[in-house]
């Protein structure tokens, strides 16, 4: 019995950087210790040689605390300490050192938040915004969607509530254009798409699928269905994009 995890507050973290041709380590670089289940990106600076940028959802606490509350989550209550806020570390990986480490959170307007989604084709590129489930205003559960511009540390730019006793999922960024999840993308139009998620109502033990505009979250929904049975609050998925039937 007990739980499976030890937290030393005394250790460091490393950071493990592969080449992914050969699957061969190429550093290794220390960091102030944390503890994280989800990350946001990680690219090259272009700007900086060498330079490489991780963005990640990390623990506010240790992880003890965290595995504490989440060994039954439907009867976790999440607080400020036990979740997320955005870490951000710029490693210098030929010299194999951090160079910074930093808490984005909007100089504390951002709620504590996880399961982070950006733009596909802004995977393994810079880029300015970040769609999470954050905590609610009057609940230690995650309910809402927002949006934080990292341009400006992490803070909110648009959120979305579904109200009282509903909790949105983990949301999946759609970009708008057919066919656009490999294609060249400018940064202007980085959230230009949609965000496809499930919704479930307490009161009325049921789920809907819902859509929301990537640029204006707080337009509410602009296409919702309800499913036939309930979907538990949940997490991770993808979006398939519709192929034509091959002749």
């Amino acid at each position: 019995g007990g739980s499976m995890f030890a937290w030393n507050a005394d250790a460091q973290s490393h950071v493990d950087v592969y080449d992914k041709r050969t699957l061969q380590q190429v550093a290794s670089i220390a960091s102030p210790p944390f503890s994280c289940y989800h990350h946001v990106n990680a690219f090259e600076d272009p700007e900086r040689a060498g330079r490489t940028v991780l963005r990640i959802e990390a623990h506010n606490t240790d992880r003890l605390a965290v595995e504490r509350q989440m060994s039954c989550m439907y009867d976790a209550w999440f607080t400020v300490e036990n979740e997320c806020s955005l870490l951000e570390l710029e490693l210098d990986v030929p010299a194999a050192t951090l160079v910074r480490s930093a808490r984005l959170d909007g100089d504390g307007a951002a709620r504590p938040a996880e399961l982070p989604c950006i733009n596909p084709r802004f995977v393994g590129r810079p880029h300015r915004w970040v769609y999470r489930n954050a905590l609610g205003a009057t609940c230690g559960c995650l309910q809402d969607v927002e949006k934080v511009d990292l341009r400006a540390r992490g803070r909110p730019a648009d959120r979305w509530s579904p109200g009282d006793g509903r909790y949105a999922g983990e949301s999946v960024f759609v970009p708008r254009t057919p066919g656009a999840v490999s294609a060249p993308c400018a940064p202007d139009e980085e959230d230009e798409g949609w965000l496809l998620l499930y919704v479930y109502d307490s009161a009325a033990h049921a789920s809907e699928v819902v859509v929301l505009d990537a640029r204006d979250l707080g337009a509410g929904p602009r296409w919702s269905v309800r499913l036939p049975a309930h979907v538990p609050p949940s997490f991770h998925g993808c979006w398939v994009p519709h192929e034509a039937p091959r002749s």
